[in-house]
């Protein structure tokens, strides 16, 4: 009998986990879900260097420089402005200017580039 009581606990405490795991998971979903990424790919230049690189933001709200991962995490993201912190702790920030551009500032080279969609 004892042992039938001891098991039903543990099976008890183990249900109660299983249910707090799984909503925290359908929350976080949600979350996800529910940033509005600006996924796309555009050429990024400065006016003054005519060299271009490449920017992709995927659904996931990874992002490449070039085709290279850059490490880091979403900080803000909507349709106007996204900020991204790399593993560095520099930010990336990618936003409309009020003429409706979008504008890409690269914290860790101090620089403001253009943008356009490829």
């Amino acid at each position: 009998m004892r042992k039938t009581k001891c098991w039903q606990i543990i099976l008890g405490v183990f249900a109660l986990l299983g249910i707090s795991w799984t909503s925290s998971q359908l929350k976080n979903k949600s979350d996800a879900s529910s940033r509005k990424l600006p996924v796309g790919k555009w050429r990024i230049t400065l006016k003054e260097n005519p060299i271009e690189k490449e920017l992709s933001i995927t659904e996931d709200g990874e992002v490449f420089l070039d085709s290279s991962k850059v490490k880091g995490k979403v900080v803000h993201a909507s349709q106007h402005y996204f900020l991204y912190e790399d593993h560095y702790g520099y930010n990336l920030e990618l936003f409309k200017n009020d003429s409706g551009n979008f504008m890409f500032y690269d914290e860790a080279d101090d620089k403001l580039y253009d943008v356009k969609s490829i």
